[in-house]
């Protein structure tokens, strides 16, 4: 684990939203498009609901790592831009990060069992 500490306090908040974009977006646009197709089939519906969970996921991700920055950033500007803040934001960065994997992990899991 120690290795991955200096990549992660490499971490940018632009980048990680942009991952995070670039995973629910994918996977909304196939949820909305499976949503169009009649719901004969049990899969379909399954494959739905699994992806109404990943993308549920997903962007309460993306609404907690906006509010932690936004939270991170006032208290930076609270203490004068010292740095004190800012430099320890890599740690729920990095949880975010280590949420999209596992919950990217798990959804793909989920929907091989269907495919």
């Amino acid at each position: 684990m120690k290795f991955l500490i200096p990549y992660l306090r490499r971490l940018q908040f632009r980048w990680v939203v942009i991952a995070n974009a670039v995973l629910l977006l994918p996977a909304q646009l196939y949820q909305f498009y499976l949503q169009q197709q009649p719901a004969d089939e049990e899969r379909t519906a399954v494959i739905i609901r699994i992806l109404q969970s990943n993308n549920s996921s997903m962007f309460w991700y993306l609404i907690a790592g906006i509010g932690f920055y936004l939270w991170y950033r006032r208290k930076e500007k609270q203490v004068g831009y010292t740095g004190q803040f800012m430099g320890s934001f890599w740690i729920p960065l990095s949880v975010w990060v280590l949420g999209m994997v596992i919950t990217t992990v798990m959804t793909l899991k989920s929907l091989a069992v269907w495919f």
